[in-house]
């Protein structure tokens, strides 16, 4: 049933105004990800998208575009016009001079110099305002800025690659390759919209990886190399490529003589070897990190798992069958399937030969 607030020129703008969002997922800095259109009745006068830090938000982005064409005109936009003086100034300022009547949102901004004023703002000043069409849509594209405006620690999505019967690798360590060619070109994908990735540093040994965006076109994350003190080897690709490539390497405690060249060391001044997830992602959100991408390997995963440090799972299932090799976890046994880690908002995908299971915790 269709909602009585809305008509359907709105909902025409808005899906428009989320394809806008979505083409500029991963390109917009520390902005969350936004998309604007503005429309009278049937007919779209410009759209617009959220841009760098210190560049024109959506809004102004399409205001600029339709020029005095804006005047008496409806404006559907994916996130709440912010009404602060920012980076640039408040999108509420650009909407009333330009005479917009109506204004469609889809989901209020999380950010506390936000949060409503921006609407109380825009009636308080005759404007027209409606909230909450496609509102759970909206909210899903920019689930990493809202996760971290609201606890200051980064998105976390884990993913990982596994045969049919739940294992990341034959018994030598041997992982190449599990998924599908379509599957490791998604990897890339996912890289591109993530601020950061992270493996442990037997991972980076074992697999001398790059970690980088080579198979589509997007930014090169924050590759960060969990280690309990060990330094990378001058000869890996990650510490080849630290002078092109943002490069972290996460210890509990200080390395008294770091060797590479251009790699950050970040310390947490854990007593233990072991760091907790939670004290990971607290340094990562203070250095700004608003989204993660957890790759591996299995020690990695099993900890964020164990410590519920995970918000989405991305699992790639391929068609094969080890008959013995590396599962997914290790750790605690487990005595009775109540202890199992219930998921909930599961889907299905086919790519390529694979499936690709993504899900939160229930």
């Amino acid at each position: 049933m269709s909602d009585p607030l809305f008509d359907p020129h709105d909902r025409q703008a808005m899906l428009l105004a989320l394809q806008q969002a979505l083409s500029v997922k991963g390109q917009t800095g520390d902005n969350p990800a936004v998309g604007a259109v503005i429309y009278k009745k049937d007919t779209i006068i410009s759209t617009g998208r959220t841009h760098l830090p210190g560049q024109d938000h959506a809004e102004a982005d399409a205001l600029k575009k339709a020029g005095s064409r804006a005047k008496g005109a409806s404006l559907a936009v994916t996130l709440e016009p912010c009404c602060h003086i920012g980076r640039t100034p408040p999108c509420t300022d650009a909407i009333l001079k330009a005479g917009i009547k109506k204004v469609i949102s889809a989901v209020k901004d999380p950010n506390p110099k936000v949060a409503g004023k921006g609407f109380a703002l825009l009636k308080k000043k005759g404007v027209l305002v409606k909230q909450g069409l496609f509102e759970q849509e909206a909210a899903a594209i920019n689930e990493d800025f809202f996760t971290f405006i609201q606890t200051g620690r980064p998105f976390v999505t884990l993913k990982a690659a596994m045969t049919l019967n739940g294992l990341i690798a034959a018994d030598s360590g041997d992982s190449k390759w599990i998924s599908c060619e379509e599957s490791r070109q998604l990897v890339h994908a996912l890289r591109s919209v993530h601020d950061a990735v992270l493996i442990g540093l037997n991972t980076a040994l074992c697999d001398n990886p790059l970690l980088t965006v080579r198979t589509v076109k997007g930014r090169n994350p924050i590759r960060i190399i969990l280690s309990d003190g060990k330094d990378l080897p001058r000869s890996s690709e990650l510490a080849k490529s630290a002078k092109e490539v943002r490069t972290m390497l996460m210890t509990p405690k200080r390395i008294a003589h770091p060797t590479i060249p251009f790699v950050e060391y970040v310390s947490l001044n854990h007593r233990s070897q072991r760091m907790p997830v939670s004290a990971m992602l607290t340094a990562l959100g203070k250095l700004g990190i608003k989204s993660l991408l957890v790759e591996g390997g299995r020690s990695v995963l099993t900890d964020f798992i164990d410590q519920k440090g995970v918000d989405r799972f991305c699992f790639f299932m391929a068609p094969k069958l080890l008959m013995s090799g590396l599962p997914l976890l290790s750790g605690k046994k487990t005595g009775s399937i109540k202890e199992a880690i219930a998921l909930k908002e599961m889907t299905v995908r086919k790519i390529g030969n694979d499936l690709l299971i993504k899900a939160r915790r229930a």
